[in-house]
């Protein structure tokens, strides 16, 4: 009687980036697949990535800015609420996919080997096209509002790296925890929801009263939030926060992929 058995080429915790770049097709193939299913028998396809962010740009403007008039000094509510929205965006959106990735996967990850890493990544790689997207309809706002560049803008790079580094190791958590306790999927969801009124998306940070914004800046994307809006708006900025968000981002990413490897060694037989 033959037993078919699906293992890892390495027995140990340590990640095979040769590996990962030999199955980089298959990494594409995941997310080309999970951007086509997202537009399937729509109208406006890819298109939907611009609706979507104008959409929403309208309506929470209208909520925030004229009906409970939260204010932005110098800065158009809209390019204000925008430089927040994508980050938050892109950050609940790649750890809710992720989160039930493998689980949506499952019968492919019985089935044959690959890095199970891939899969969660893969959901990375679909949200930074919204991202990207995002960043676009930023610049052109900028351009309508006749809002001035700034020489921050060259950190840029800098805060999509530490972007790429967070939403990676918060996301590959989720989906291994999801994976071995079934449980985390309502408290993922919940702590997004949660999340959201945590990072000041909508709102800015001065609106923080001062003896809790201790407690408040311990949310990695209130740096992050921050960052974004002093890269593309000016203003100020505290570089503690940046170095704040760089120790959290590479802390989540490297430990978070060192407990994804760890339960990739018994995930078939949870699953």
């Amino acid at each position: 009687m033959f037993q078919t058995v699906i293992d890892a080429d390495n027995h140990d915790l340590r990640v095979n980036f040769g590996e990962l770049y030999r199955y980089r097709e298959l990494l594409l193939i995941f997310a080309y697949r999970d951007i086509k299913a997202k537009y399937s028998q729509t109208y406006l396809g890819l298109f939907w990535s611009f609706v979507t962010p104008v959409l929403t740009l309208l309506t929470l403007s209208v909520v925030f800015n004229r009906i409970i008039q939260i204010e932005t000094v110098n800065i158009p509510y809209p390019l204000f609420l925008l430089s927040g929205w994508i980050v938050w965006a892109y950050f609940s959106g790649t750890v809710a996919s992720s989160g039930s990735s493998i689980l949506d996967a499952q019968r492919i990850i019985q089935k044959v080997y690959f890095p199970r890493l891939l899969v969660p990544l893969s959901k990375l790689l679909v949200g930074l096209t919204d991202f990207a997207i995002g960043l676009l309809f930023i610049f052109i706002l900028l351009v309508y509002f006749k809002h001035p560049l700034q020489l921050s803008m060259l950190y840029l790079p800098v805060f999509i790296v530490l972007t790429l580094l967070l939403n990676t190791g918060i996301s590959v958590w989720a989906s291994a925890l999801i994976v071995r306790y079934r449980d985390m999927q309502q408290i993922v969801n919940y702590g997004l929801y949660l999340l959201f009124y945590l990072t000041p998306v909508f709102y800015p940070t001065a609106y923080i009263p001062e003896q809790y914004k201790t407690l408040f800046y311990l949310n990695p994307l209130v740096g992050l939030t921050d960052g974004y809006r002093w890269c593309l708006l000016g203003g100020e900025y505290q570089y503690w926060q940046m170095a704040y968000i760089c120790i959290m981002s590479v802390l989540f990413c490297v430990s978070g992929v060192w407990y994804f490897k760890k339960t990739e060694k018994i995930m078939t037989d949870i699953l």
